[in-house]
């Protein structure tokens, strides 16, 4: 499963919105105005390890962004703060 594939799950199991309708990989489309989109971006640079080849491990970034109907802060400021403390609870495995 790919990065973004995996953060989308994550997101709709802790109620953000539905993948495919609400929850949107690498795009915010047009509409519904209610959505959110999850953007990969380059994160920190990946480490390398003496007597190691290759990457011993990486730390990808991605970026949540929530957005709502007209004049609601309240919905996408909830949905974000969710996305930001269950998106924080996960554990390299």
């Amino acid at each position: 499963m790919a990065f973004l594939d995996e953060i989308a799950v994550r997101l709709q199991t802790l109620g953000v919105g539905t993948i495919g309708t609400t929850i949107h990989k690498g795009v915010m489309p047009e509409t519904p105005d209610a959505c959110t989109a999850i953007y990969e971006y380059g994160g920190a640079p990946p480490d390398f390890n003496f007597g190691t080849t290759g990457i011993s491990y990486e730390t990808p970034a991605v970026q949540v962004v929530c957005r709502g109907i007209a004049y609601d802060y309240t919905t996408p400021r909830t949905n974000i703060g969710t996305a930001y403390i269950g998106l924080a609870k996960v554990e390299a495995t």
